[in-house]
C-alpha cells in the first residue's frame, strides 16, 4: 500500500466499522455512494480525505451490500433487479449514469459478478452467451468472461478493481488472466508523478 500511495491518492478507512469497502459502496469518477450504516466519523473522514472532492452521499435507508448489487462505470450502472426504484433513481442521478436491471449467470449480485470500466467488462465465467451479448449492446463495449486468482476466486469483483488508467488484481492471478483483463480494460500506461 505504501508503494501505491506514492503514486496515487489512497484513503484508509472503514465503512460501517468493517474493511469490506467494495462490498458496501458504489461509485465512479462523479460520486461515491456509501451505506446508511457509515458512521459519522467515517463519513467526515471520507469528506476530509477524499482527494478529488467528488460528491459523497450516504444513503438514508438500509440497502444490504450495495457494492455487490451494482456494477458501474461513468456511463452505465448494472443493478440487481430487486433493488427498489428509489435506490435506482439515486444511482442514476448521483452517478449520472443510465441504469439497467440485469442478472449475470442467472444471479442478481451483478456487482460481484461483473467488473466494468469505460473500456469494457469482464463477467463471471458462467455468464450465458445471451447475457454477454445483451451486456455488450448495453455497454457498447467488449464484454468477456474471465477469472482471477487462477480461477480460485468465486466472484470476479473479489479479485479485480479497475478504473480508466489501472487494473488491480489478486496476487495469484495467472498471466493469461492478467492478459485478458488488460485487453478488455485497456489501462492507460502512464508514468504517474508521485502524489
Amino acid at each position: 500500500m505504501e508503494t501505491l500511495a506514492r503514486r496515487i491518492p489512497v484513503v484508509k478507512t472503514t465503512i460501517a466499522g468493517t474493511n469490506d469497502i467494495g462490498r458496501l459502496c458504489v461509485g465512479n469518477s462523479r460520486a461515491l455512494i456509501v451505506p446508511m450504516e457509515t458512521t459519522d466519523e467515517e463519513y467526515a473522514h471520507l469528506q476530509k480525505r477524499h482527494p478529488f472532492n467528488i460528491p459523497l452521499l450516504r444513503l438514508y435507508k438500509h440497502v444490504p451490500d450495495l457494492g455487490t448489487r451494482v456494477a458501474c462505470n461513468d456511463c452505465v450502472a448494472l443493478i440487481d433487479p430487486d433493488l427498489d426504484e428509489e435506490i435506482e433513481s439515486i444511482i442514476s442521478i448521483v452517478l449520472h449514469v443510465r441504469v439497467y436491471r440485469r442478472t449475470i449467470a442467472g444471479l442478481n449480485n451483478v456487482g460481484s459478478l461483473c467488473v466494468i470500466n469505460d473500456s469494457g467488462a469482464v463477467v463471471h465465467h458462467e455468464a450465458s452467451n445471451t447475457e454477454i451479448d445483451e451486456l455488450s449492446k448495453l455497454l457498447r463495449k467488449p464484454v468477456e468472461v474471465g477469472t482471477v486468482n487462477k480461477g480460485n476466486t468465486e466472484f470476479i469483483a473479489d479479485g479485480v478493481a479497475t478504473n480508466c488508467w489501472a487494473v488491480f488484481c489478486g496476487s495469484e492471478t495467472a498471466n493469461y488472466e492478467r492478459a485478458l483483463l488488460e485487453s478488455v480494460f485497456r489501462p492507460i500506461k502512464l508514468e504517474l508523478p508521485p502524489y
